[in-house]
């Protein structure tokens, strides 16, 4: 018991705190207005932050993170990834509801039978492209997964004031897909991507990517709709129409980051190159 580590309570603290203070920014940025000291003053505090729990986790005894684990670049890779598709996952999650029911004018009955393509279509794609993962490689999945993610967001943005079921079925849909076709395959890679001894760590920080993903989703939908907002308001739109362009902004800026998403997909490298120093057992792990 002597020579447990202790907790790394240092870099908790600072980790946490860079995170807190960037969802502030985020959150409370469009009200406080971008330039103001209370906005500066966190992003300072963020980076500062960030900066200092890099520091102390290279030379704590006993580091909440092992940064060495990101000098492989399909494990950063594939966390990289997996933060910037929750974001996207959760930017639909916040924004499309409100685009139904306040932008749309649909009840929360149809609003809600409307939504159900999505998870849907991730139950049935996300245990094929599992199977799949495991005989081509993870890495045409996740980059083609996210491109159809992009490609759903960028059709709703598209949408005219008043679209039909029939309009809005298919990129929801294709939302689902892109995003069961996304999910196995990268948690395959980052499980697939370190030694034995260090699954329970990488478990952890696929856990965080995710939840990291979701908070920085549902703060970056509701800055970019606050801050669209009295951009529309000031070109003469009524409030309706408004609200409705600034959630197909919502939808743009999301579907820039499933972009960014399949990008950090592609550029993970192949599994075959990254493990032809492991064991033959790892190798198949990792592809």
């Amino acid at each position: 018991r002597r020579d447990r580590p202790q907790f790394d309570l240092v870099g908790a603290l600072l980790g946490s705190l860079a995170l807190l203070c960037l969802l502030l920014v985020l959150s409370q940025g469009p009200t406080w207005g971008l330039q103001s000291p209370a906005t500066i003053a966190l992003v300072i505090a963020s980076v500062a932050l960030a900066f200092g729990f890099q520091r102390w986790e290279r030379r704590a005894p006993a580091p909440m993170v092992d940064l060495s684990m990101f000098a492989d670049r399909l494990f950063s890779a594939a966390l990289a990834s997996s933060v910037l598709a929750y974001l996207a996952i959760f930017m639909l999650n916040l924004l499309v509801p409100f685009y139904l029911i306040h932008g749309l004018g649909f009840d929360y009955l149809h609003a809600g039978i409307l939504l159900t393509p999505v998870p849907i279509a991730m139950v049935v794609f996300a245990p094929i492209s599992g199977w799949l993962s495991d005989r081509i490689g993870s890495r045409l999945l996740t980059a083609g997964g996210m491109l159809l993610v992009a490609t759903s967001f960028y059709w709703l943005s598209r949408l005219g004031i008043h679209p039909s079921y029939l309009d809005l079925v298919p990129p929801l849909l294709i939302n689902g897909v892109g995003t069961g076709l996304f999910t196995s395959p990268n948690n395959s890679a980052v499980m697939g991507a370190v030694r034995p001894g260090r699954v329970g760590t990488a478990a952890g920080l696929l856990a965080t990517s995710r939840s990291l993903g979701m908070a920085l989703g549902t703060a970056t939908a509701a800055a970019v709709t606050a801050l669209r907002l009295p951009i529309h308001l000031a070109d003469h739109l009524t409030p309706a129409v408004a609200a409705l362009a600034s959630y197909q902004d919502g939808f743009l800026v999301a579907g820039i980051v499933a972009l960014l998403a399949a990008v950090t997909s592609m550029v993970r490298g192949s599994a075959r190159s990254v493990a032809s120093g492991a064991r033959p057992a790892e190798q198949q792990a990792i592809g």
